[in-house]
């Protein structure tokens, strides 16, 4: 496989609810423009906007990094970087253990919109709609305070 990238995008920035959703308009732009695919352009908005805002949500310093590569070959690849506290950590390991659970991602999705639909405040639903309708596979790292989620799609009709 190809490995050079033909898209590599790094942003680090403080972030705010008005650049999150100028970011998703851009990336999705960007990656539409280059990949000149609108399906992959309207998936990369989903993901980034969901992930972004829980990065931004939960970051313990406000600042959020965001990785963006596309290889010469097929892999799309979104990382997103914030610092969280330790409950926050905890529940995200939580969240992808149970994930992990599921071999379906709509089966997942579907059964976590019931059992949260009461729910005032954070639904969790952010990274199973990333999962389900963006078809994107989703990677956590934890190194000490600093969260890394990795999101990553085969791009069709690509052969490395």
């Amino acid at each position: 496989m190809d490995s050079t990238p033909i898209i590599k995008l790094a942003l680090r920035f403080h972030s705010d609810k008005w650049l999150i959703r100028s970011l998703r308009t851009f990336v999705a732009n960007y990656c539409e423009g280059a990949l000149d695919d609108a399906d992959i352009a309207s998936k990369l908005e989903v993901t980034t906007y969901e992930l972004v805002e829980n990065a931004a949500n939960y970051s313990t310093d406000g600042t959020v990094a965001l990785e963006l590569s596309v290889n010469g070959g097929s892999l799309l690849r979104l990382r997103i970087s914030n610092r969280a506290a330790a409950e926050q950590l905890q529940a995200l390991l939580e969240r992808f253990a149970e994930m992990k659970r599921f071999e379906d991602p709509l089966e997942y999705y579907v059964s976590l919109m019931r059992a949260t639909a009461q729910r005032k405040d954070g639904s969790g639903l952010g990274l199973a709609r990333v999962w389900a309708e963006a078809g994107m596979s989703l990677d956590l790292e934890v190194h000490g305070d600093r969260v890394d989620i990795c999101a990553e799609a085969q791009l069709n009709g690509r052969q490395s």
